[in-house]
């Protein structure tokens, strides 16, 4: 009986365990879905799927009906935010247990541990209870003054050092002494308060800023001029970035800085004591002065420590971030593929290490040739080179980038196109290989690695380094998976941030790669393979020992034979594994074996075996996927399975492309500012792109320099290795650096321009000359693009036939908008804009300008967020309709049509952020005398005859929603003011796009005219009201055809008299349908039909107005300079 007894007690327990276990996954996958803002069910079944030791590139392919479909990122998301979750679970049951054995535990304490998810809360809630060192405040406790310091808290005893005189004793000699033990215990209270810390959290969020000195004894050493750009610097915390972060640590890691965050103290310190000092009374000047030494002693360290461990937590993610996603474009390089390779380790005094490679990368032959200074033996270098080539049938040749690199790849392309006089018998079969440049980073670190010693046990560490930038033309993915990551020279501060953190993202990237591409079971080697979903090092060992001992592999299922590889390994690793050749053509695909039935029986229902399946495509587009759907494989892993079958195996990397650097410019000496040159991207980073130029020393393309617009990081504009064309802004000889720009650039011309001057000096020059004619044409060029960016002339043209329907008017074409447009980029921060309308006069106006000229500003990037406008502009006012390019409205509205805004002023716009933007426009009010603009109505004119208007941009939901709001407030005269309110807001779902727009004008004078006009008053009328609705909504058929509505509804009054009191209604109704031939050119035809009402009170005398037509117009903007 009692056997079975224990036997029920464990079994209980067992199940209270299971529970307990049960539920907090739940709780954390609710947690996890909140935070990521994924379903709850998809978090819940990926947490499974990893608890039973599913890899994440495994779930992403092959379990995407258990995940609704995340990808790896999310997949990898929901892992890291697990494991933070369990430490904070470790963490609360520690806090729960000390708490408990200090007999501190309440119901309502345990209940904020159990439902506290953040660090910082829960080691706030546990502060005052953990245990610490033996602190002033914890030796005034033991003095016995904590009854006094509560009196003291609590600011009602008139006279506290009287009140201290009872606390006198032992080793408290006097009053004076109980009162600064009792301070120090309200200044560690405070300092622990959770509300006091979340407080101080508060201001540092908003208004910390970061500082960084030198430190005055190292100013002058060679070691801190690195710094020097921190020397004297501070900037807002929240709007440093990780660079500028990650540097300064660095220099206060080295000593050359010193870094403080602070927000404002005083500022912080008064709001503390708004809690805790209830007056100027003799205990409240005590209390403040316990707050003061509690904040800059205690809580403010306490807290900028937090901060400073928090924001370089945040840079250090940023880094990892970008280190990541450069080494996952460097290891999905293009590759060569099977060839038969030479790769050259170039060199000057110690010579160029050769070796020549067959198509699995095997070693053939290695020697070492003297082709430059000191030793000089060009011929004998040629001579050996032709040999190698022709005794090993070389395909392509590899040179690291390195020393002599430049030099190396002209003197084998000159081998190679038969430039020395070799008397080598010339046939059909001697190749004639390509010639690329590769990154030879890393390759030193490879080459006295163990996984090198055990490949080349006899070689030298100059031979494996030349094998190893031969092999990474072949397959970068290969071979760079033997190397460091940190080695590869792809990072930024990589040896500043977490290093558990970064190992653990670069090989989540690198097992990423590895299952994205694929492995070839036969020739990977072992350490490629143990980056395969499933397996690691004893099983890729295990791999390629069963692969020498039994011949290669026929088929997926003999990795079942491999020792140690169950079947959970197996259902791991076979659908990234791949077997060229197979017998089942599917064992070279990315179809997983658990889903070779289907695949088979499609093939059976088709009438035709699996490999007619893949190659017929008529077969398998008569397949319907969803007659094959089952209870674990759903229409995701159909749709997959079908994508595989047309090209079965296909490596999704780039082909490669060869490159040439400008034969002109060798050395940095040979750089002049303006220069237009081809370049290799060999690391990007938050702040820019590195760009090698062939100089020896990359320059830098800073984001601002990398587009004519402004761009969230630079891999929205470049990627890893490629090719780009850059123009030399500024060379540093003294700090060796070099200042690059793509701003604008003309690509194809530049393109056509370098072959011709490659074509000139090869014919023209021979060897290492230089062609003044060419290199006269590419300095004119230089100019030329120099020029073309900041001056571009644009043509705005509307032209329509018009035909009215019920009318007399006289049908005919029209030339509705016609402008004259000219803007550039003069450098990063000024710009211009010029604009005349073609069909308007050209009478001057008071404002010295003709009437015709609508636009002439020039414009300010003072930095990121503050822009400043000056000159004649349209004023930044709110609503989609007034926003709109002229030449793309068929009919505007009458309050936009009569509005009057081309006005001189300037403008101050603010980026807030979170897309949303500020605009403060003040300008003149008319362009006319007030004579001119209101003749006749005796107006006295205004000191400042000024408009002011407000404008805010705004996104919402994803940027679905955009609002363009403003008010504006224009002094016409003196005592007579027009008021604007113009509010605008436009949804963007798929294809449709719809705005709707409300703008209303109080006019002390009648600015718009229609209503003095209406009434044929020889004055402008004073006391006018007008309002109007529009709304437009677009359909976009296809990325050629569209459809249109639109609609507008008006009113305007004269309040003051009676018969134009709400006198006028105006409708206005118009569809298109719009043709794009050419969606690289902004032009398009429109056929639509457009028509407007405009209905009187009777009271006014005025007729109805009725107006209908048709009309083909041709609406285009066209770049001609």
């Amino acid at each position: 009986m009692k056997d079975e007894l224990q036997i029920i007690l464990y079994l209980c327990l067992q199940n209270s365990f299971f529970a307990n276990g049960l539920m907090e996954k739940n709780s954390f996958a609710k947690l996890i879905a909140t935070a990521l803002n994924l379903q709850e069910r998809a978090v819940a079944n990926t947490l499974a799927l990893l608890e039973e030791g599913c890899t994440i590139p495994f779930i992403s392919r092959y379990r995407k009906e258990r995940t609704g479909g995340l990808d790896e990122v999310q997949i990898a998301a929901i892992s890291d935010r697990f494991d933070k979750l369990q430490e904070i679970q470790k963490r609360k049951e520690t806090v729960i247990k000390t708490i408990t054995d200090l007999e501190k535990m309440t119901p309502e304490l345990q209940k904020r541990i159990d439902d506290c998810w953040e660090a910082t809360e829960l080691e706030d809630i546990y502060l005052p209870y953990k245990p610490k060192r033996r602190t002033r405040a914890q030796v005034a406790r033991e003095q016995g003054l904590e009854p006094l310091a509560q009196i003291l808290m609590v600011q009602r005893e008139r006279d506290p050092e009287r009140a201290a005189e009872r606390f006198v004793k032992g080793e408290v000699k006097d009053a004076e002494t109980a009162l600064k033990g009792a301070q120090d215990i309200i200044a560690e209270t405070v300092s622990e308060d959770e509300r006091s810390r979340q407080q101080l959290r508060n201001a540092f969020s908003r208004q910390a800023i970061i500082t960084s000195k030198v430190v005055k004894a190292k100013a002058d050493s060679d070691e801190a001029n690195k710094y020097s750009d921190y020397f004297d610097w501070q900037e807002p915390l929240k709007r440093c970035s990780s660079h500028r972060l990650l540097a300064m640590r660095r220099g206060e890691e080295e000593g050359f800085l010193r870094v403080s965050i602070s927000p404002d103290d005083e500022e912080a310190m008064d709001r503390l004591k708004r809690h805790y000092v209830y007056g100027n009374t003799p205990c409240g000047r005590l209390v403040a002065e316990a707050i003061d030494d509690g904040y800059k002693r205690l809580l403010k360290p306490a807290i900028e420590t937090e901060f400073a461990a928090s924001s370089k937590e945040k840079a250090d993610e940023e880094a990892i971030r970008v280190f990541a996603e450069n080494l996952r474009q460097l290891l999905l390089g293009a590759p060569l593929g099977q060839k038969r390779v030479m790769g050259v380790d170039p060199g000057f005094r110690t010579g160029c290490k050769v070796v020549c490679l067959d198509a699995q990368g095997n070693l053939l032959h290695h020697e070492a040739i003297f082709p430059h200074p000191p030793v000089n033996k060009r011929m004998e270098a040629a001579m050996a080179i032709q040999k190698m080539v022709t005794k090993y049938q070389i395909e392509a040749i590899s040179i690291g980038n390195g020393t002599a690199s430049r030099e190396t790849a002209s003197f084998i392309k000159d081998v190679i196109a038969g430039r020395y006089d070799i008397d080598t018998k010339k046939s059909s079969q001697t190749p004639s290989p390509q010639v690329f440049v590769v990154s030879e980073a890393g390759a030193s670190v490879y080459s006295a690695s163990k996984i090198a010693r055990e490949e080349f046990p006899d070689e030298d560490v100059t031979v494996r380094g030349a094998v190893s930038i031969g092999r990474r033309l072949m397959d970068p993915l290969a071979e760079l998976v033997k190397i460091d990551p940190k080695s590869i020279g792809v990072g930024q501060y990589q040896h500043d941030v977490d290093q558990t953190k970064l190992k653990h993202s670069l090989d989540q990237t690198v097992e990423s790669c590895v299952n994205n591409v694929g492995v070839n079971l036969n020739t990977a080697s072992q350490h490629l393979l143990m980056y395969v979903s499933g397996l690691g090092p004893t099983l890729a060992k295990n791999i390629v020992d069963y692969r020498k001992e039994n011949g290669a592999f026929t088929a997926r299922t003999q990795l079942k034979k491999v020792p140690r590889l169950g079947p959970s390994a197996y259902q791991q690793c076979a659908g990234f594994l791949r077997i060229p050749g197979a017998k089942n053509p599917l064992d070279n695909s990315a179809v997983h074996p658990e889903s070779y039935a289907i695949v088979e029986q499609m093939a059976k229902d088709q009438g035709c075996t699996v490999s007619d399946l893949i190659k017929n495509k008529e077969k398998r587009e008569a397949i319907d996927i969803k007659r094959y759907v089952t209870a674990e494989i759903g229409i995701p892993t159909l749709t997959d399975i079908m994508k595989e079958l047309e090209k079965p195996g296909r490596d999704p990397r780039e082909q490669l492309e060869e490159f040439e650097f400008d034969k002109n410019v060798s050395t940095i000496d040979d750089l002049v500012e303006g220069m237009v040159l081809p370049g290799i991207v060999t690391n990007i980073t938050n702040f820019g792109a590195f760009v090698d130029i062939g100089v020896h020393q990359d320059g830098l393309v800073h984001i601002s320099q990398m587009a004519n617009r402004r761009i969230a990081h630079p891999l929205d504009v470049v990627k890893l290795h490629q090719h780009i064309k850059v123009r030399v802004i500024e060379v540093d000889h003294r700090r060796h650096r070099i200042s690059l720009s793509m701003k604008g650039l003309l690509l194809t011309l530049l393109f056509c321009l370098t072959t011709i001057s490659g074509w000139a000096q090869g014919d023209n020059v021979g060897m290492g000359g230089r062609d003044e004619g060419v290199a006269s044409i590419l300095e004119k060029l230089n100019v030329m693009q120099k020029k073309n960016e900041a001056f571009n002339i644009f043509l705005n043209t509307n032209i329509a036939y018009e035909e009215y329907l019920g009318h007399d008017a006289q049908g005919g074409f029209e030339g509705r908008q016609m402008r004259f447009e000219a803007r550039g980029f003069l450098d990063e921060h000024w710009s211009y804009r010029l604009r005349y309308a073609l069909n308007k006069t050209w009478q001057q106006q008071s404002d010295g300008f003709a009437n015709s000229l609508d636009i002439m500003m020039v414009n300010y990037q003072i930095n990121d967020r503050l822009k400043i406008s000056g000159g004649k502009k349209a004023l930044s006012m709110g609503g989609f309709e007034y926003d709109a390019n002229a030449i793309q409205v068929l009919e505007y509205s009458d309050f936009n049509n009569y509005l009057s805004t081309s006005l001189i002023g300037v403008e101050v716009g603010y980026d807030i952020g979170h897309r949303q933007l500020i605009q403060l426009d003040v300008s003149n009010t008319n362009n006319n005398s007030l004579d001119k603009a209101y003749p006749g109505a005796g107006l006295e004119k205004s000191r400042h005859p000024l408009s002011i208007t407000v404008n805010w941009i705004g996104s919402r939901l994803w940027d679905k929603l955009e609002n363009h709001w403003s008010y504006s407030y224009m002094q016409e005269a003196k005592g007579v003011s027009n008021r604007l309110l113009m509010l605008g807001s436009r949804l963007t779902i798929g294809k449709w796009t719809c705005y709707l727009d409300y703008y209303r004008a109080w006019e002390d004078i009648d600015r718009h005219g229609i209503v003095s006009a209406d009434a044929k008053s020889p004055v402008a009328l004073r006391n006018v009201r007008y309002y109007s609705f529009v709304g437009r909504c677009l359909y976009q058929v296809t990325p050629h055809w569209a459809c249109m509505v639109k609609g507008f509804a008006e009113q305007a009054s004269a309040p003051d008299i009676p018969a134009l009191k709400n006198y006028r209604h105006h409708y206005g109704y118009q569809a298109a349908v719009q043709w794009i031939p050419d969606l690289s050119q902004d032009a398009r035809l429109s056929l639509a039909y457009v028509g407007k009402t405009t209905t009187f009170k009777e009271a006014c005398g005025l007729p109805d107005q009725t107006s209908n037509r048709v009309e083909l117009s041709l609406i285009y903007r066209i770049k001609i300079f």
